[in-house]
């Protein structure tokens, strides 16, 4: 029935000759075996998405506490920067130099969570979807005649 249905909208008939997969390859009709497929694929979606979830809120919690940190470590440096005197800068600058590099250290930290992030978003979007370049094409009509009584 299906094929009827096909050739029917291409305006083809079965005179024509043209096999049934060609006609299915123009419309995107996909077999019966990879709609199983997808219909066993949906089942276990559950657990991927429930997996993507949680990954994708502990980095999250991650990313946030990254950027508090160095915010944080910034402010400390940024005071003792603004009220220290010369003298004093030199004595600390271990210290100072030693919080600039914890917060290069959380900002690569956090733009690597960030990473993290949006890899588990596209994983759990291209699960979920097919990706463009697999989607069918728009099928092209047979047309034979000028006119339509021809």
């Amino acid at each position: 029935m299906e094929t009827k249905m096909l050739r029917w909208t291409a305006g083809v008939t079965r005179m024509d000759r043209i096999r049934k997969d060609a006609i299915q390859q123009k419309f995107g009709v996909v077999p019966i075996a990879d709609k199983m497929r997808e219909a066993r694929l949906r089942c276990s979606k559950r657990c991927h998405s429930a997996e993507h979830g949680v990954i994708l809120s502990a980095s999250s919690v991650l990313c946030a506490f990254c950027t508090f940190l160095s915010m944080q470590s910034s402010e400390d440096v940024g005071k003792f920067a603004f009220k220290a005197h010369p003298k004093q800068f030199q004595e600390a600058s271990h210290w100072y130099f030693t919080r600039l590099r914890a917060s290069a250290i959380l900002f690569t930290a956090e733009s690597v969570l960030q990473l993290i992030v949006l890899s588990v978003l596209y994983l759990g979007i291209q699960c979920r979807y097919r990706s463009f370049a697999q989607l069918p094409q728009k099928p092209e009509i047979v047309m034979r005649g000028g006119n339509l009584f021809a």
